[in-house]
């Protein structure tokens, strides 16, 4: 299921996208929602809810050239980790063949896209 990090209603409203740590927690659902953000001049971002990136062009920076229209992934993915009195807690989730480590799309309490995917 993609989504736009905006959505917009049949009014033409944009509306932020805000996902509930149930749903964080649902690997499989977490796996099949996806954001995006475009800024209009072929540069974007995308990635799923869980963190990990699932299809080609999830990156956190992605950019087109013009004339042919090739992409170019230029920031792929970003290891994210909290230290804490001492303590190094890894944020982030990465599929490899067969497993997935670390899983820690289990500290998610919620997700929202505004004021980016956070």
């Amino acid at each position: 299921m993609k989504r736009s990090s905006q959505e917009r209603d049949t009014n033409d409203e944009v509306h932020p996208m805000l996902i509930s740590k149930q749903e964080c927690h649902d690997l499989e659902r977490a796996l099949r929602l996806e954001w995006l953000e475009l800024n209009g001049c072929g540069v974007f971002a995308s990635g799923t809810v869980a963190g990990s990136n699932t299809g080609r062009y999830h990156a956190l920076l992605v950019v087109t050239h013009a004339p042919e229209h090739h992409r170019y992934v230029l920031v792929n993915h970003v290891e994210e980790w909290l230290r804490v009195a001492g303590q190094e807690i890894s944020l982030s989730t990465n599929m490899y063949p067969g497993v997935m480590r670390p899983q820690e799309y289990r500290h998610c309490f919620s997700f929202a896209s505004t004021p980016w995917p956070t």
